[in-house]
């Protein structure tokens, strides 16, 4: 693997056309839904930048135990929509593994890896076989499919979804709110997996993002997912697109 890191280029610094921008922009928002619900309180911009982490707030005493329950080694797809204000919309499918303190997250063009086993992150850009080592901050991996200890569990319903007979329920926490005003989950009570997922996130724009599993496959995952592609190039991450 290479370690050097070449200089920006002009194409690193081209700036793209309004339509092409919005699209680089729904294709990153993404892959950071989908880090969303892995790192449940951590936002995506810390998981990206944990320089960035403000001072620890007090803790708040755990409302009551999460619906929601992850196992330890897996993986999974997920079929995901964002849509804007103006109706805009992009849809994409990731794909999560999961195993042991190694979380990899795939969409159609990038990879984002976080490994606590070598206390490193990094994003992966397929296209340009480049890839940029990111900031990495334990927090990430001790919050790596765990919700806020703060978040309290509405149920709003019953809803069949892919098949399965899920609880629609409401997720409130003071410290999720900083990143989405609202978060909407349904679960398959028998794996406790969340099966579909409606997060509005807090930004200028609205956005909501819709999630649904379209499989799930527990077990042990190879080792070759957790680690950067041979005869990529490192790229400082500023410049990576």
């Amino acid at each position: 693997m290479s370690s050097a890191l070449h200089p920006a280029s002009s194409r690193h610094l081209a700036f793209p056309c309004p339509r092409t921008a919005l699209s680089l922009r729904l294709l990153g928002l993404v892959l950071l839904q989908a880090v969303a619900l892995c790192l449940g309180g951590v936002s995506p911009v810390l998981a990206q930048n944990p320089a960035q982490a403000p001072a620890p707030a007090a803790e708040a005493a755990p409302a009551q135990e999460a619906p929601v329950a992850y196992p330890r080694q897996y993986a999974a797809e997920q079929a995901i929509t964002f849509t804007l204000a103006d109706g805009t919309t992009k849809s994409d499918k990731t794909t999560t593994y999961f195993s042991g303190e190694d979380l990899r997250i795939d969409n159609s063009t990038q990879t984002m890896l976080f490994l606590g086993s070598q206390q490193k992150a990094y994003k992966i850009v397929h296209a340009n076989k480049e890839y940029g080592e990111m900031g990495f901050s334990p927090e990430v991996i001790a919050r790596i499919n765990t919700f806020p200890a703060d978040a309290t569990w509405e149920k709003l319903g019953t809803a069949t979804v892919a098949g399965k007979k899920c609880d629609h329920y409401l997720m409130t926490s003071a410290q999720f709110k900083t990143m989405y005003s609202r978060a909407e989950i349904w679960v398959d009570p028998a794996t406790r997996w969340p099966v579909k997922t409606l997060l509005t996130p807090n930004v200028q724009e609205p956005v909501k993002s819709l999630g649904t599993i379209i499989s799930i496959r527990q077990g042990p995952q190879p080792a070759a997912l957790f680690t950067v592609p041979q005869g990529y190039e490192a790229v400082d991450i500023r410049f990576l697109k």
